[in-house]
This record gives structure tokens, sequence and C-alpha cells, in this order.
């Protein structure tokens, strides 16, 4: 299922809306490499992955953020790091300002990540500060998240490096706590695809010099 051609074919990468700034320079630079190949970007909505289409070779490359996933014949690798912070449009603290101390959060929107399961690192944090009739629009979709905190509608926790390429004004910085891997989830057969294997190496030279 996992084809050894180097030609014209199309690279399907799954992963969420969160780390879509994040693989924008790497599928660049695959691409200059690799002007025969197509890249499909699927969006995924959840913490989880479609195994099945791994391992049938109908998605070539998933991208998972959490913690270290445990898959039998998968191979997981950490490519980035995200350090998280609340932060908030320039048009939302031109209308409302910034909170100056905790006390003040029962002043301000949030717009928030719906996380039932509480599997964010934060969620014990924004359970305990963040009022819950202060939230005014939760989704699980970071895209839709994104957009209305950009729109001014809310404060939301963010990827440093999301914040600052979108001009956010930072509300809370990154707390060490709050920081999230993000997996590169491949089928241990995918090493015999040339793409796959060459896509990957790419991805963990922009990671490593990322870290840099």
């Amino acid at each position: 299922a996992h084809s050894r051609s180097n030609g014209n074919s199309t690279l399907v990468l799954e992963g969420s809306s969160l780390v879509i700034a994040l693989f924008l320079p790497v599928i660049g630079k695959f691409r200059v490499s690799h002007p025969g190949v197509r890249v499909q970007y699927e969006i995924q909505t959840c913490r989880t992955i479609d195994l099945e289409k791994l391992e049938r070779g109908q998605t070539h490359v998933a991208a998972l953020i959490g913690d270290k996933p445990n898959y039998p014949n998968f191979i997981e690798r950490n490519v980035f790091n995200f350090r998280i912070g609340l932060y908030a449009s320039e048009s939302y603290v031109r209308v409302h300002g910034i909170p100056r101390s905790m006390d003040d959060f029962s002043k301000h929107w949030f717009v928030l990540h719906r996380d039932p399961k509480k599997l964010a690192p934060f969620a014990q944090w924004r359970d305990e500060n963040i009022p819950p009739e202060r939230r005014s629009i939760e989704s699980m979709d970071f895209a839709c998240i994104l957009e209305h905190v950009v729109s001014g509608l809310g404060i939301t926790f963010l990827p440093q490096h999301e914040a600052i390429r979108r001009g956010m004004v930072e509300v809370v910085a990154p707390r060490e706590e709050w920081n999230q891997k993000c997996w590169l989830v491949t089928h241990r057969d995918a090493r015999q695809s040339v793409n796959i294997a060459q896509f990957v190496k790419t991805v963990k030279q922009h990671s490593s010099s990322a870290d840099g």
C-alpha cells in the first residue's frame, strides 16, 4: 500500500489546523525538491488519527499533538514543541484592554477549545481561572477559534509561534506546564516509500533548525 515511486504522485498528510503554520515551510521545501509530488493536507478536528488509513496507505504521514502515542507497527517522532500562552488580537485589546490580574478575568471574554475530556495541559488552570459565563465561544475546530480571536471576539490559548505570526498581544506568557508536543506518525512499512522517507527527513531538518 506504500508506493516506492518518487515520480508524479500524491503525499497525503493528516493533521489539525493547529499545525498547518508549522508545516507550511516544510511543504514548501519538499515541493521544491520534489516538484512531481502533490501534497494533500487532510484536516483532523480531534486529538486522534485514523490508524486504518495509515495502515492501508490512504494517509502517508500524520501529525498528532499531545502525549507520545504508542501504536504497534507505527513509528512516532517528536518533531515540534509548542509553547502555549494566552493571547488576544489588537482589536480586542483596543476595546477591552488586557487583564491586569486574575480578578480581571471576570471582565473579559474568552474563545476556547472545547475539551470535554480535559486533555489539554492547561485544562486545570483554565477551569480554575476562567469563569464559565465568560466563555463566549467554544469549538473543537482550531481554525474556527482562531478566526474568532483574530476578529477581536475574545482571548484564547495559542502556540507562541502562531500568536507572533498573527501579531497577537500576549495576555499570559507561556508556561512550561502548558507546553505541548507534536508527533509525526508513519507506518513502519512507509520506510519503503521514497516520498514519505524524504518528507520525514525534510520535517526533521526543519524542526532541528527551528529548535536551534
